[in-house]
């Protein structure tokens, strides 16, 4: 098995989250430290189809996941885990961005603009396949 590109997010509670692009499956893996980078859990999979990953610490010691959609409806995505990453909520997977013209996007960013507002940046091709930066912003329900 193959990663790459790997995102690392180092948590309130002393955790290290590290998501990874798994190649074979489109997928993010993660594997998560509980001694600060010493040792580490087995790489497995998070649910999350897509890649590559951005991980963000919400106030609410919430993570929010961003990442590119690369099957149809291709776009941005984002999923949230409330217990330190050890879960993701694939269910209620928030759709940022879609209607993109085909697989050539992702490396979003996001960012907290304000409000409990976040902005995601990531790059796509327009319909004429003009490569371009763009965001969006968006809001996470409660």
């Amino acid at each position: 098995c193959c990663f790459e590109e790997p995102c690392a997010l180092a948590l309130p509670s002393g955790r290290v989250l590290l998501l990874l692009r798994e190649n074979r499956s489109r997928t993010l893996y993660q594997v998560i430290s509980d001694d600060a980078g010493r040792t580490w859990s087995a790489p497995a999979p998070t649910g999350i189809e897509g890649y590559p990953a951005h991980l963000l610490a919400l106030p609410d010691r919430r993570i929010v996941c961003t990442y590119g959609r690369r099957t149809p409806d291709y776009g941005i995505r984002a999923v949230l885990s409330d217990d330190d990453g050890t879960s993701w909520a694939i269910g209620d997977t928030v759709a940022i961005r879609g209607g993109l013209p085909n697989r050539d996007l992702g490396y979003p960013c996001t960012l907290p603009v304000g409000d409990g507002r976040l902005c995601t940046m990531y790059y796509c091709q327009d319909e004429t396949g003009a490569t371009a930066l763009e965001s969006t912003t968006w809001s996470i329900k409660r």
